[in-house]
């Protein structure tokens, strides 16, 4: 078991379930959680909530809003959740990854792994800053013709995009016309 000498670092470097953590996280975590699978002795995801993991936020993208550029913040999205991504205004999207730094990653695998949930054909995912990432979300078409999943703005570098899925509902015609769309001048997108 690794000692912790926090929040002046880990003098003996730090090992997590038998794996050493190379590079520790320079900014701040933020945890979102709408499933009703609870942290042990933690409460419901709320937006009001400190973003903890015991307390996370309902909203991934009001963790983003929370986030500071080029921090290096990074948003942990609990097993089940399910970010809903329905008629967004005309221009804007339901969730819009604009702040630089920030990395979403999901936790949990199959049915588990969180989701964001197109319900309608106008819901979409954009990434607008530089240097993100997404690690292991699923983009869920769940209504015929969703315009576009995943949308990386023109101009927004560096972006990331690792272990994720796109899929359908099976059951219908769902899907996506488009299921990442990469604008102009998005240089090294991986």
């Amino acid at each position: 078991m690794s000692i912790s000498n926090f929040p002046n670092g880990f003098a003996n470097g730090l090992t997590l379930r038998g794996v050493p953590v190379e590079s520790t996280n320079p900014g701040k975590s933020f945890f979102v959680n709408n499933s009703s699978v609870l942290a042990e002795g933690g409460i419901g995801g709320s937006d009001s909530n400190k973003g903890t993991y015991q307390q996370p936020f309902k909203t991934i993208d009001y963790a983003i809003g929370k986030c500071t550029a080029a921090r290096g913040d990074v948003i942990y999205v609990m097993p089940g959740h399910v970010e809903t991504c329905s008629t967004a205004a005309a221009g804007t999207a339901t969730v819009d990854l604009d702040v630089d730094g920030v990395t979403i990653i999901g936790l949990g695998r199959g049915a588990a792994q969180p989701r964001f949930d197109m319900t309608a054909t106008a819901g979409i995912v954009t990434v607008t800053a530089d240097n993100c990432a997404i690690v292991n979300m699923n983009f869920h078409a769940n209504v015929p013709s969703v315009v576009i999943g995943l949308s990386v703005i023109a101009g927004a570098t560096d972006l990331l995009v690792k272990n994720c899925s796109f899929d359908v509902e099976t059951t219908t015609t769902d899907e996506f016309l488009i299921s990442v769309n990469i604008g102009v001048c998005c240089t090294y997108t991986t």
